[in-house]
């Protein structure tokens, strides 16, 4: 179709087509996605790990699933390569992918923004750069993480002077790792 002709109604159909699919894609991945959780929760948690995060994304036509975890006490490269064999079972078990897949077990590391109440509590002491949403406007903070609760967290700012904020205000939260 060149620039001067009127759309047809074909044109209209491929450009819908083309939506559809990528929204069945979309939902087709998302139900990977908890599926794949649903599988790998009892068996992270029999570790005594818990779930960070999970990406299942592609890459040069294969599937990739990196699997985030942590625990109280640290994550070792023998934690993720336990947590990764028994995953990799029963993965294989449940038939859900035709064609080889790679499979990343490893702890979040230090550039990954805080998810989870626990990981907080494992990073009093720490510093801390906090982005928060205060009166519908961004701010960013800097502090050590000086307690937490069920509901907000403090810092301990330069001066001394401690900030509160709840946690339903923080928009992302990373340990700053000093040299």
């Amino acid at each position: 179709m060149s620039s001067f002709e009127s759309p047809t109604i074909w044109d209209f159909f491929f450009i819908l087509s083309k939506d559809i699919s990528c929204i069945v894609f979309n939902r087709l991945e998302l139900s990977i996605v908890e599926t794949i959780k649903e599988i790998i929760q009892p068996i992270i948690d029999s570790h005594e790990a818990f779930l960070i995060d999970l990406v299942v994304h592609y890459s040069r036509g294969v599937k990739n699933i990196n699997i985030f975890i942590d625990n109280d006490q640290g994550v070792t490269t023998k934690l993720c390569a336990d947590i990764s064999r028994n995953i990799s079972h029963a993965l294989d078990a449940a038939e859900l992918f035709y064609q080889r897949y790679y499979l990343v077990v490893s702890s979040p590391g230090i550039d990954r923004p805080l998810k989870l109440l626990r990981q907080y509590h494992k990073n009093v002491g720490r510093k801390m750069k906090i982005k928060y949403q205060e009166n519908m406007q961004p701010e960013i903070i800097e502090g050590v993480l000086y307690s937490v609760t069920d509901t907000h967290i403090e810092l301990k700012l330069t001066g001394n002077s401690i900030r509160t904020v709840p946690f339903l205000n923080i928009l992302r939260a990373q340990v700053e790792v000093e040299w």
